[in-house]
């Protein structure tokens, strides 16, 4: 009994970490088009250093991993527009569940980071 709940704790403690590592890179990606956007060094410093900082304070994590999700159901909504309307909708409705899922997922395991 209490083995089970230790490989339950293990397992999910790797798919949050996992989750957390996709949170990471999607913001590289972002800094990375921040920077190329601009076409300033500066700015992708800048969005390199704040972006995982404000991953770690309370507030900020959570709007920025709603704003993420949402991303991704524009994302889904998008890719949804090359096939239907109601393809569209059904798409970015999963898109941004998923991305909720993984984001929210995420937060758990950044949260055991002291």
């Amino acid at each position: 009994m209490v083995s089970d709940e230790v490989r339950r704790g293990i397992t999910n403690a790797r798919i949050n970490e996992d989750n957390a590592n996709i949170v990471f890179a999607e913001l590289f990606f972002i800094d990375v088009a921040i920077g190329f956007y601009t076409q300033s060094w500066i700015w992708f410093g800048a969005a390199f250093v704040c972006s995982p900082v404000a991953v770690f304070i309370p507030v900020l994590n959570l709007l920025l991993m709603l704003i993420l999700s949402i991303c991704r159901g524009v994302i889904g909504y998008s890719t949804g527009t090359l096939f239907s309307t109601s393809a569209s909708v059904i798409l970015a409705i999963i898109a941004f569940l998923a991305g909720c899922g993984v984001h929210f997922s995420a937060l758990t395991s950044i949260s055991d980071i002291d």
